[in-house]
């Protein structure tokens, strides 16, 4: 049975061999038709390339948009705000208590002691009120009625309004302390060096004084150096004038009536109180033959909280062998001779 089908097949083959050799040969294309042929087919392989290529790229530039949301999403997202930090705080305050708003624009509270001012918040006196604050790197800070400020960093504050004065500190040994304090006025920055100084601003009208030391002012129109004795005025739209001004001149009247009281310590000295009278005041002290040693030896028994005033001179001078005398701008200091 197999040799019968391997014979059908041999015959089927034969028959298809001699039907090939009796057909006729098929013409070949012409060039021009094959060329064309090609290029047809090369133009449909490219664009069926380019659009698989095209659909790469829009998935890689999907995921690159993806990422960059993403990204931007990221910086996007609200930031937590730089905890607030202590500043100053409140060492007294002549007249009703004055106002304090949070950074979120609440009032807050004020009353009792201790007293802390952060960053963010602003303090505003009213037309009858005038504060002092310590600094927290050491120094006064004070604010005549009707005036504003903003803390903007524990380095920084902005006077908004009104006036105010900064007394950068002397310890009882004479050493010179220098906190880090620059204020931000419509005409740039003041900063001290080592000095007392007053601000005065209304509106864009700037009058800078210095009383001792001096200070600098940075600002886009203006930049400029103003020594002790000296006073600056400015719009910020025009050329600067400057004059003298005396240690008792008007504009500090306001600035020992809110001066922190004298902390009496156990080793403190009529010669200490003596000195700081003067310097809040602006006086210089001249004493007489023996008067400097006597003041230096005289202890401050029975004196409680003291204020840098006539009256405190007046106590002082009835509780030890001390007189004084205000003349002009100094405090004359002698020792009291015994009655014959």
């Amino acid at each position: 049975m197999t040799a019968n089908m391997n014979d059908d097949f041999q015959a089927k083959d034969e028959l298809l061999s001699r039907l090939l050799e009796q057909a006729p040969v098929r013409p070949q294309p012409r060039t021009q038709a094959k060329d064309d042929a090609f290029r047809a087919l090369h133009q449909q392989w490219s664009q069926q390339v380019s659009m698989r290529r095209q659909r790469q790229r829009r998935g890689v530039f999907a995921l690159a948009a993806t990422l960059i949301v993403g990204v931007g999403a990221v910086f996007m997202l609200p930031r937590s705000a730089p905890p607030p930090v202590q500043v100053a705080s409140l060492a007294r305050v002549v007249g009703p208590a004055p106002q304090i708003i949070d950074g979120n624009g609440l009032p807050l509270s004020v009353s009792g002691h201790s007293i802390v001012m952060m960053t963010g918040q602003s303090l505003a006196t009213g037309p009858s009120t005038r504060v002092a604050l310590a600094w927290h790197d050491g120094g006064s800070l004070r604010l005549d009625v009707g005036s504003r400020i903003e803390w903007v960093s524990d380095t920084e504050v902005r006077l908004i309004d009104g006036a105010l004065y900064f007394d950068s500190g002397v310890a009882s040994d004479g050493a010179r302390h220098s906190p880090k304090l620059g204020v931000r006025t419509t005409v740039g920055v003041v900063s001290h060096l080592g000095t007392q100084y007053l601000i005065e601003q209304a509106g864009e009208q700037v009058a800078i004084s210095v009383r001792e030391g001096r200070i600098s002012v940075q600002g886009e129109k203006l930049q400029e150096v103003v020594v002790a004795g000296q006073q600056i005025r400015t719009s910020g739209s025009g050329d600067p004038s400057q004059r003298a001004i005396g240690q008792l001149a008007q504009p500090w009247d306001w600035v020992a009536s809110v001066a922190p009281p004298f902390s009496v310590k156990p080793q403190s000295t009529a010669r200490e109180l003596i000195d700081w009278i003067a310097r809040e005041t602006g006086r210089s002290v001249v004493y007489a033959p023996g008067a400097r040693a006597e003041a230096r030896a005289t202890p401050l028994i029975n004196f409680e909280a003291l204020s840098a005033s006539s009256s405190t001179i007046a106590v002082l001078q009835s509780a030890t062998n001390l007189e004084f005398e205000l003349t002009g701008d100094q405090v004359r200091v002698s020792v009291r001779t015994a009655s014959p």
